[in-house]
């Protein structure tokens, strides 16, 4: 059970740190996008 619930913490980890990396990269090309336009 403590391994599972480990295990579920790692995940969650994992998720938001996928999460936050996309959501920078996505800033960065609104960014971009916006500095090109104007």
């Amino acid at each position: 059970m403590a391994f599972f619930a480990s295990e579920k913490i790692d995940g969650d980890c994992m998720y938001i740190f996928l999460l936050r990396s996309v959501f920078s990269a996505v800033r960065k090309w609104l960014f971009s996008a916006i500095f090109q336009e104007g």
